[in-house]
């Protein structure tokens, strides 16, 4: 494996406090009903994917080709990662934490990650909290903020002396890497658009410096799929009685059973929105023209199945080839939500798209994945790469190679029994952000990453130690 990459990450979300009362039904009109459980935790997606990315910031986590996680070398020593969240938060940066319940949480949780590019709204609003009434296969969410959202020259305001500063000194970071969640539209295609403009005109500043390979698109997916190394085995099996180890390579939809509160059973491993029905129907996007001149976007997509891993080890140098590497500016958008007015407009601009189950059932594929990435891809930038989670059957990739006819990789998560499924798109993202814009993995190698360590999320209850249990 390459050596790793110094990046430095910043998440655009919001944060909510979320109370979620756990019922056995969901009430009547005018009803009165007891819950079985009360529970409050910090909610938001954005301050999801840094809960769990941040963990990677731990120098007592080995990486990859470390000998063990007491050596003192600095090859022992975890990648450098810097991670900052930029959201807006009631109340004051000095608030303490009877004060607020967020930002106790953030320091609390998320204690390796930098504030400094939060906006304080201060004492005059309330936290934002959403109310949700789980059943065991129900969520029902009622939320409510009254805080302004970020704007465009906030965002700028804050981002151009980080950007310049890893800009002008290679030594605070060789990457930067910038991830939305889908949401603020309006304020955050503006900030999209800063972005690549403070790339497009530091391309031309490196260009005139002789530095021509400065910045461009991932063009293909990696080296052939092996095994993961010791370092990186799959969770599988390992600490926690609750996952079952798989032992061989038949069938590429894993399944998952039983229930979870506010998960359908055997449903929504990955992503965020429950379907009783998880049968892929490829056969929607095949549309192969007849005659004349065959354009190579139009083709049918091929599908590339990866045979779930088995729980067999590999050494090292059989890892698959971690080239090539992203862009060292990189921008990713999370499109969850379907009917968002204006969240297409970010198709063609962003590097790393992250798309739902239910983002691809609102764009009318409810049964076929391989059929929406093919027909989404027309509307994607050249090299973007494109990942859509799948509920238990994990993960669908491609990387949109418009000069040849689309191949669709299915990375199949492994089975499990569900503990808890909240935040498991999120712990994915947070997987890709480290496996590719870190590790410098091949694409298909960082997919697999990203879907062990979401499947490990929903074996447990919250996001503490998923680091731990993938090293």
């Amino acid at each position: 494996m390459s050596p790793p990459n110094s990046v430095q990450v910043f998440v655009s979300g919001a944060c909510y406090q979320d109370v979620i009362l756990h019922v056995d039904s969901f009430p009547r009109e005018d009803a009165k009903m007891r819950a079985n459980e009360v529970e409050k935790r910090r909610g938001g997606n954005g301050a999801n994917v840094l809960q769990v990315l941040s963990q990677f910031q731990n120098p007592l986590i080995r990486r990859p080709g470390a000998a063990s996680a007491s050596a003192t070398s600095s090859d022992a020593l975890h990648p450098k990662l810097s991670t900052s969240l930029v959201a807006v938060l009631a109340g004051d940066k000095d608030a303490h934490g009877s004060d607020s319940f967020i930002l106790n949480d953030l320091r609390t949780n998320l204690a390796a990650v930098s504030l400094d590019h939060c906006v304080f709204r201060g004492n005059g609003y309330s936290e934002p909290t959403a109310w949700i009434v789980a059943t065991k296969t129900t969520r029902t969410i009622i939320n409510h903020t009254t805080l302004p959202e970020l704007s465009h020259a906030e965002f700028k305001l804050s981002m151009l002396p980080a950007i310049d500063r890893v800009l002008k000194d290679p030594s605070v970071a060789e990457s930067l890497w910038f991830h939305f969640e889908g949401r603020n539209v309006d304020q955050m295609e503006q900030m999209v658009d800063w972005l690549i403009q403070r790339r497009e005109s530091e391309v031309v500043r490196a260009e005139s410096e002789g530095r021509s390979g400065w910045w461009k698109p991932v063009d293909k997916v990696g080296a052939t799929v092996v095994g993961l190394a010791p370092e990186l085995q799959s969770v599988l099996g390992r600490r926690s009685p609750s996952i079952n180890s798989a032992t061989s390579n038949e069938g590429t939809n894993a399944v998952l059973s039983g229930s979870v509160a506010g998960v359908s059973p055997g449903g929504n491993a990955l992503g965020k929105r429950e379907s009783k029905d998880f049968t892929s129907n490829a056969s929607a996007s095949t549309s192969t023209p007849t005659s004349g001149t065959i354009n190579p976007a139009s083709l049918p997509p091929a599908v590339v199945e990866t045979p779930a891993t088995p729980l067999t080890t590999q050494p090292t140098s059989q890892l698959p080839t971690p080239q090539p590497r992203l862009p060292q500016f990189t921008i990713s958008v999370e499109f969850e939500k379907p009917n968002r007015p204006g969240l297409d407009n970010l198709l063609p601009k962003v590097d790393v798209l992250f798309f739902s189950k239910w983002y691809a059932e609102g764009r009318g594929f409810p049964n076929a994945p391989t059929g929406f990435l093919d027909n989404i891809r027309r509307e994607c930038k050249p090299g973007a790469i494109l990942f859509l989670t799948w509920a238990e059957q994990g993960c669908f990739f491609l990387v949109n190679e418009v000069t040849r006819p689309a191949q669709t990789h299915h990375v199949p998560a492994p089975a499990i029994f569900p503990v808890d499924t909240i935040g498991a798109g999120d712990t994915f993202a947070a997987g890709i952000l480290y496996s590719l814009g870190v590790l410098g993995m091949d694409v298909r190698s960082g997919c697999e990453f990203a879907v062990r360590l979401a499947t490990a999320k929903c074996a447990q209850v919250g996001f503490d130690g998923l680091a731990e249990r993938v090293f």
